[in-house]
């Protein structure tokens, strides 16, 4: 059951932006609310929290109901090695738009063939003056 969760959790974030949402939305389940960096905090024991920072980095903790003795930090990071799209990505050659890529985190290339690969990530766009964000996975299926 517990391999079972963790493989629906991998399936679930093919990137590091998919797998802060997917933590996000499980602590949520779990009775953490969610603070914004943009306000003041209004934090109480007993209470848990979590700061989601630009779908790049997670923060959860839980304030104790009295002063503690002691203190457990846990700690993980969730990029992977991963083949990345440059800044300026789009080419042409031949009359064929090519994407470029470069590689992030020293994968293992010679472990990705024959494996499906898809573009997947977070897309910002300008709707009038505000920005939103989309998290995307494309898949060819």
């Amino acid at each position: 059951m517990k391999l079972q969760k963790f493989k629906s959790f991998l399936d679930a974030s093919p990137t590091s932006f998919h797998a802060c949402f997917t933590i996000a939305e499980a602590l949520k389940v779990c009775g953490f609310e969610e603070l914004s960096e943009k306000d003041a905090w209004k934090i109480a024991p007993g209470k848990k929290y979590f700061v989601l920072r630009g779908f790049r980095s997670i923060i959860a903790f839980i304030v104790p109901e009295k002063k503690p003795t002691k203190s457990l930090s846990v700690l993980s990071h969730v990029d992977s090695p991963s083949l990345k799209l440059k800044p300026h990505f789009e080419t042409t050659k031949e009359q064929m738009s090519i994407l470029q890529f470069e590689p992030y985190g020293s994968p293992i290339l010679a472990s990705w063939v024959g494996r499906p690969l898809y573009l997947a990530g977070i897309v910002y766009s300008k709707e009038g003056s505000k920005i939103t964000h989309r998290l995307i996975c494309l898949e060819e299926r």
